[in-house]
């Protein structure tokens, strides 16, 4: 870890004012211009000093990433720890390699002790990134030099298709479908919603969503997962491309809270049916990396 010194603006602006006294003080041969002055250049120095110290005994490493659909919040967080027997104080967190603006702050980490924190930034793109670099930097005390070091991370993470659509479900196997006489077969769990086809029994009907002007659906129940769901890209076909990713998005995170059994076919990749949070990652990783321009910016 090298941490680095440079001057803040307000030292940038500090400089000019000491070389106007400095040629002040030559010209008029002025002691008390000539005090004030080494004083100023000490308390420049003595800030450089602490300045430095102040990161010098600082361990960053990386903690835990969250998934993230597009259009919403990345969260990371990195652990931070004071190896110093001094405290720290007043320390910035930055991503380097993204145009985030968003900074997270350490006021204050006693000798010894590690704290998590706990960055944001939004994004906007599905596909794979990449966090290369982290700054980390200070200007306590007095705000006149700032000290930095970099910590390279190379932390990768995918963001998911944005969730958006609202189409109901693709019809489910017949073993899980509900019967002409509104009985199903096979237990009492509901597993989802499908279009309503005429002459069939009313009895299942989502009269709650009929209320709230959505079209006519029929509930279906299953018992023991043996019932299985498709989510099928050809499905799909009137959607472009990243309209057709979100509504598969959207009812793959639905398939996984009904808790049955659901697959996913893109033109590239199949996934059997399978319930779980592995399956889930499996189908929406695929989803938002089919196709996708990766890069190392969000």
């Amino acid at each position: 870890m090298t941490v680095r010194l440079e001057l803040s603006r307000y030292g940038m602006v500090l400089i000019p004012v000491l070389l106007a006294m400095l040629l002040a003080a030559i010209n008029y041969d002025n002691n008390l211009v000539y005090s004030i002055l080494f004083l100023l250049i000490g308390v420049l120095v003595v800030s450089a000093l602490y300045t430095y110290r102040n990161l010098s005994s600082l361990e960053v490493k990386p903690g835990n990433i969250w998934p993230v659909f597009a259009g919403g919040t990345l969260r990371y967080t990195l652990q931070v720890v004071n190896r110093g027997n001094h405290p720290v104080h007043s320390v910035t967190f930055r991503r380097q390699d993204s145009d985030a603006t968003f900074r997270a702050l350490c006021p204050y980490l006693a000798p010894g002790a590690s704290q998590t924190v706990e960055l944001i930034e939004s994004v906007d793109r599905r596909g794979r990134f990449c966090i290369h670099v982290m700054e980390i930097a200070t200007l306590y005390p007095m705000g006149l030099i700032r000290a930095r070091f970099e910590v390279p991370l190379e932390w990768d993470y995918v963001v998911y298709p944005r969730l958006w659509g609202d189409r109901p479900w693709p019809d489910i196997e017949p073993d899980v479908r509900t019967q002409d006489d509104g009985h199903y077969r096979g237990g009492e769990s509901f597993y989802g919603l499908r279009n309503y086809r005429p002459g069939e029994s009313q009895r299942h009907i989502d009269w709650k969503a009929v209320a709230r002007g959505r079209p006519l659906m029929v509930k279906e129940f299953a018992s023991g997962g043996t019932g299985r769901l498709w989510f099928d890209w050809v499905q799909l076909s009137d959607l472009d491309t990243e309209s057709r990713l979100s509504q598969l998005a959207v009812w793959v995170v639905q398939g996984d809270r009904a808790g049955g059994p659901y697959g996913l076919k893109l033109p590239t990749q199949v996934f059997q049916p399978a319930i779980g949070p592995g399956h889930l990652q499996q189908c929406l990783t695929a989803l938002a990396l089919h196709h996708a321009n990766g890069g190392g910016r969000s």
